[in-house]
């Protein structure tokens, strides 16, 4: 009896730190939560996709969410939903796909403006699945937003996930439009799953064509090249660079991946890459470059720097996850300015990583990685301020398979007090019903 009772009190014991300890993390995750919007049906997979603060309708700003299970007919498709502040429950606007099945709002971005109008606009991806060809859908910003289709772009390959990533921010060729460019890391048209990208530049008063005015084939056998697109000025030379992942590019037995770095200008040749920078080879597959972002200038030389995801490095055998810091500038080093380890094995730390301007107004980048299976799989998402040699600050995703952070975005200072509002996605949440989704705002001083 006697070590019965000492089994029982030794629980109880270890009951109350245990519970201790997660009422310091609970309260610890939700240190800047500001509040929560969740989707309510079945396999929505709300906050697939966030964008910022613009004035897509041509009045306000409003931030975007996708949520790209919503369903429309007998077969799931995808939605678009525009959202006019911080405390708003209801979207003010929405447009739902234009077919079904593509799995429409899987990836967002805009901001840019394709169409010279003054009005940005936004690219809605659909990568489809491995029987389908994927899509990107641009649609020009405006009162009726989504009402008309303005582009219907794709690659016409089947299985290549045309989509996967997009990015419309930034003018590439310097006349003044942004520029569409397009990741399809699985097309085969140099090699199975060699991948792929595409550029529509922008175009004054019109549309897109139906074939990209280039076509980017850096990518070979395996290399997966596309996965991850970002742009943004890393050579300071006042113009969009471009950088493109390629996770899987074959350097020998081991396939470390890469980023291929592609300068641009009104002069630049955007097919041609400038600079390669791969990964270090921990293990067999490191995919250096499943993820990048370009951050703000940290350093203050007026080059933004490049940050960039390697999900499966390798640390005493264990499976931990790396991000990469390379200061830009235009003799960029080959090697990292600074690295950045995971915390929990095989928790997926740089599958994801974001560029969110200037969270503590220092004047310095910051930014964020994901780790889509850490904390028990609910996903975390570790926030950096730029110059920091470690993270400042880590939310935990709530339920277990939440995969927190499939989508981060930074708004600004919203409610003009001073502080950054941040929009966390977790698709996968199952709060409101099962992967119905939800994201989270936060707020940073």
């Amino acid at each position: 009896m006697k070590r019965v009772g000492f089994v029982l009190v030794s629980a109880v014991a270890m009951l109350v730190i245990f519970t201790i300890a997660m009422a310091q993390l609970e309260t610890r995750s939700a240190k800047h939560l500001l509040r929560v919007i969740s989707g309510e049906l079945v396999r929505g997979y709300f906050g697939s996709g966030v964008e910022g603060m613009y004035a897509w309708t041509g009045d306000k700003p409003l931030f975007a969410v996708s949520s790209s299970g919503e369903v429309n007919g007998p077969i799931r498709s995808g939605k678009v939903m525009f959202f006019d502040g911080l405390l708003a429950d209801n979207p003010i606007h929405e447009f739902s796909a234009p077919k079904e099945g593509e799995v429409f709002g899987r990836t967002l971005s805009g901001g840019g403006d394709w169409n010279g109008d003054g009005i940005p606009d936004l690219a809605v991806g659909a990568p489809g699945d491995r029987e389908s060809a994927g899509k990107v859908y641009l649609y020009f910003g405006g009162a009726n937003i989504g009402s008309t289709v303005n582009g219907e772009l794709s690659a016409k390959e089947v299985g290549d996930q045309f989509g996967t990533a997009i990015s419309l921010h930034h003018d590439l060729n310097g006349d003044g439009l942004a520029d569409l460019v397009v990741g399809a890391p699985k097309s085969a048209k140099a090699g199975a799953t060699a991948g792929r990208a595409y550029i529509w530049l922008g175009k004054k008063d019109g549309t897109p064509a139906a074939s990209p005015d280039i076509e980017i084939k850096l990518g070979t056998t395996n290399d997966l090249f596309g996965t991850a697109i970002a742009t943004g000025d890393v050579t300071g030379d006042g113009h969009a660079d471009l950088v493109i992942g390629s996770p899987h590019h074959n350097l020998g037995e081991k396939l470390p991946g890469s980023i291929f770095v592609i300068h641009g200008g009104p002069e630049a040749n955007l097919a041609s890459v400038k600079k390669i920078i791969s990964g270090e080879s921990s293990g067999f597959q490191d995919e250096f470059g499943y993820a990048v972002a370009i951050v703000n200038d940290m350093n203050d030389d007026g080059a933004s720097e490049i940050v960039v995801g390697a999900p499966k490095v390798l640390r005493d055998g264990k499976q931990i996850g790396k991000a990469y810091l390379y200061y830009g500038g235009a003799a960029m080093a080959s090697e990292p300015s600074r690295t950045f380890w995971g915390t929990d094995e095989a928790g997926g730390f740089g599958e994801a990583v974001f560029a969110l301007g200037d969270l503590n107004r220092d004047g310095k980048g910051d930014w964020a990685v994901q780790a889509s299976s850490a904390a028990g799989s609910r996903g975390t998402v570790y926030f950096y301020y730029g110059g920091w040699e470690k993270d400042f600050y880590q939310f935990n995703g709530e339920m277990l398979s939440d995969q927190l952070g499939n989508a981060v975005v930074a708004l600004g200072d919203v409610e003009g007090n001073e502080s950054v509002q941040v929009l966390v996605g977790a698709r996968w949440n199952d709060t409101e019903a099962e992967n119905a989704g939800r994201i989270y705002i936060l707020s940073f001083d």
